[in-house]
């Protein structure tokens, strides 16, 4: 019996729920701040206060209590923490839940009745207050999580429903479809072909052909298959996978709706209408190459006479919360050879995006956002404004490293909200998911317009309200905020790491990457790495980085030891792997079997398969789900190798490349000639060979058998180990030198009677072998 994949992704730190548990069937701060004194609150120093007025009860808990006043500014902090602050400043017990305790929150209250602030804390949190003994607890009942949760599904289906909407009302306008339209569209392609220059096209060359291809067959036929989708269930696909829809379904796959077939045999008529007219106007012309772009995709019409369609697949991935999801249509002759592809993507929520940047007309006359020194060397790191390169304070570095104590968005965005809510003359209670961060980087100066801020947080699944006197801002989807929110423990830990000056190691990588959250969901951690100089370019496979992380130091052992079975990896493992087979980028590869005879001819019809035809698709190759049988093994190698050194770096990445003997050799020689190499002469191009260090490289090869035809195979390399020491080329070891310097004679002689220009490699291309 197969493994079959969840329909949902578990992460690390979620308890998978029934529904995997029954598809998978496996085996498994303290602080202590004085009243009144001035408080570092990440990087702000804030005096709180209150003044004790009239006696009213709080939240009409008790007539006994006199209701405070509350003057207090909070930059962006936990909300356990910010509970604790307020419990100072009103002495009444204040505490929060395991549900609302990590909602980070910031608050601005000038003068504010305690009550009233009650509620909005409440509010934005989306929680209520609990007593409890003299206090009140900050609780998020199970109830209003499912709301969100409900609310959330509700917003995917409208917009959904809008986009599909929108992509029926185009295809209702444009001309019906003929033999006619064809020849009308081929006429204009033909015209369009013959302005066409490769070296130089037309500024609106490719506009206007992508307007011919959108009104062919292959463009017409995703518009109307997405105008029979149900927004319902477009809503309900699980992130990561993709899910497919089969004329024919596997057990991985569902079944294609009855409706989509009448559009897909006018389709496949349009299309040979279509193809013909291409052929009488010599679309198909070999010079321009330019046969397959009018056809989207389909081989040229002579070839597919003939052809009937043998299967039809629709698949759906949804790659990011709350974003879009991209469909792909494809079409499969008898034998499994792909005849015909389309794709387009439906529900993008960023429309509008750029809207953001200008200027609103309500911001004229209102007094900018001024960002600090401090915000604006953070923000030039992240791209946004300041003097690009600026080094970072060591002090200041420290503080964002602890990402526990100093949360990232006390630096980023709580400032310019508190400052928004001060220029609009409003009090403000904030509770941000990680993406708020990005409502800062306007890229365009320092200073901003409150109406910018705000409205660009909109574009990152932030919401905000001005209304009665208060600016609320909140995550526009709080339940997929929460999950996805990077834990601040595992980040302060990770930072602090990179503080100390040393790349990652391997394991380190592995570690990290499977306790962050999926980065195409939130990149809040490989952000803030780049405020610390020196660090490697993050250039592994995420999926294998993730997978490596969270196998255990006996399952590792395992791999290198005979392999260990995929049955044996815990749920969230094997989800891993699911990913890697059944995801938006599968990793699966075929391999050809050597040295049967009689089987070179199946064995070349079933790759041709897997690479351009049917069994290209997971859930058609792999049809029952991952096989019992499968296991995951990996191949060690180290080897010794130079990088340059990080000491005065500034940037992300600026090691470069590790270098064993051979690549350092090319890179010396490459420099040394820039009359060969002309690209040596472009910025970014040189690497500074005059302070490096010397360590070992650790290659990890993991091959993941499937069948004997299919596997996955992967490779990370990093460093074997942090204690890498400093060299020159003079003063690197004696065995690395001697093959340095061999390598770099081979390369002297190799290029002995090039002329200027002629270097191989000029386009960045591999250097001949020695």
């Amino acid at each position: 019996m197969g493994f079959n994949i969840p329909p949902e992704p578990v992460r690390a730190t979620e308890r998978p729920g029934p529904q995997v548990q029954k598809r998978l069937n496996t085996s498994t701060r303290k602080r202590s701040d004085t009243l009144g004194k001035p408080m570092r609150i990440g990087k702000i120093s804030l005096v709180v206060g209150f003044a004790i007025c009239c006696s009213v009860s709080i939240a009409s808990r008790t007539s006994h209590q006199t209701e405070q006043r509350l003057t207090l500014s909070l930059q962006a902090m936990s909300a356990a923490h910010a509970m604790e602050q307020l419990s100072a400043v009103v002495h009444i017990p204040l505490t929060t839940s395991p549900q609302t305790a990590n909602d980070v929150v910031a608050m601005l209250f000038k003068d504010v009745p305690w009550s009233e602030a009650m509620r909005k804390i409440a509010d934005a949190v989306n929680g209520s207050w609990k007593a409890e003994g003299d206090g009140y607890r900050l609780i998020r009942s199970s109830d209003q999580q499912r709301a969100e949760r409900n609310r959330e599904y509700a917003l995917d289906v409208e917009r959904f429903s809008t986009s599909i909407q929108k992509v029926s009302d185009e295809i209702k306008n444009m001309p019906g479809w003929s033999a006619a339209e064809a020849e009308n569209l081929a006429r204009r392609a033909e015209g369009l072909m013959r302005d066409y220059r490769p070296s130089a096209p037309l500024s609106n060359w490719f506009q206007s052909a992508s307007e011919i291809t959108k009104q062919a067959p292959t463009g017409r036929i995703m518009k109307q298959i997405s105008g029979l989708l149900d927004p319902k269930e477009l809503a309900s696909l699980p992130l990561f996978y993709k899910t497919v829809w089969s004329s024919n379904p596997t057990a991985m796959q569902r079944q294609l709706p009855r409706e989509i077939w009448p559009c897909i045999e006018q389709f496949w008529q349009g299309q040979a209408e279509w193809s013909a007219a291409a052929d009488r106007h010599n679309l198909n012309d070999p010079v321009a190459n330019l046969g397959n772009y009018w056809l989207g995709g389909f081989s040229d019409s002579r070839e597919q006479s003939g052809k009937g369609i043998g299967k039809v697949l629709l698949s759906a991935t949804r790659s990011t919360p709350g974003g879009g999801v991209s469909l792909e249509f494809s079409a499969y002759d008898e034998r499994g050879s792909r005849i015909g592809q389309s794709s387009m993507t439906l529900g993008e929520g960023f429309d509008g995006y750029m809207g953001a940047m200008k200027e609103d007309p309500a911001s004229q006359g209102e007094r900018m956002i001024q960002f600090d020194g401090e915000s604006k060397m953070l923000l030039s790191a992240l791209g946004g404004s300041g003097r690009p390169g600026q080094p970072i304070p060591a002090d200041l570095l420290s503080r964002v490293a602890r990402a526990d104590l100093n949360d990232p968005l006390s630096y980023l965005i709580s400032p310019a909200l508190i400052q928004s809510a001060e220029i609009k003359g409003v009090n403000m209670v904030a509770c941000l998911p990680d993406s708020a961060v990005y409502g800062s980087l306007m890229g365009r100066g320092g200073d901003v317009h409150v109406n910018q801020i705000l409205t660009r947080l909109s574009f990152f699944q932030t919401t905000y309200e001005i209304k009665d006197g208060w600016l609320v801002v909140k995550p526009s989807r709080p339940n997929e905020a929460r999950v996805f929110r990077a834990d601040r423990t595992v980040l302060a830990k990770y930072l602090q790491r990179l503080s100390s000056g040393k790349p990652l190691i391997m394991e380190e990588a592995g570690y990290f990457a499977a306790r962050f959250p999926d980065r195409v969901a939130n990149s809040l951690p490989q952000q803030m790495a780049r405020f610390f100089p020196g660090q490697q370019n993050d250039s592994y496979n995420q999926e294998m980085l993730r997978l490596y992380g969270l196998l255990t130091q006996e399952q590792k052992q395992r791999m290198v030891n005979g392999g260990l079975p995929l049955k044996a990896l815990t749920q969230v493992e094997l989800d891993q792997v699911g990913r890697m087979i059944y995801g938006a980028s599968p990793s699966l590869q075929y391999r050809m079997q050597i040295g049967q005879p009689g089987r070179s001819g199946p064995q070349q019809s079933d790759w041709m398969l897997f690479n351009t035809g049917l069994l290209h698709e997971a859930t058609e190759s792999l049809p029952t789900g991952i096989p019992p049988q499968a296991s995951i093994k990996v191949q060690v190698n180290d080897s010794y190798v130079v990088v340059p050194s990080h000491e005065g770096a500034n940037s992300n990445g600026a090691h470069g490349q590790m270098m064993n003997a051979q690549t350092l050799a090319w890179v010396q020689f490459s420099q040394e000639r820039p009359d060969l190499f002309p690209y040596i002469t472009n910025a970014g191009q040189r690497t500074d060979l005059s302070n490096l260090e010397y360590g070992v490289r650790i290659d990890l090869v993991f091959t993941i058998d499937l069948t004997p035809t299919l596997s996955i195979v992967q490779s990370l390399d990093g460093r074997g180990d942090s204690d890498f020491v400093k060299v020159t080329l003079d003063s690197v070891p004696d065995d690395f030198k001697k093959k340095y310097l061999q390598a770099y004679q081979n390369y002297k002689r190799a290029y002995a009677n090039a002329r200027p220009g002629q270097g191989i490699g000029q386009d960045g291309g591999v250097p001949p072998p020695s």
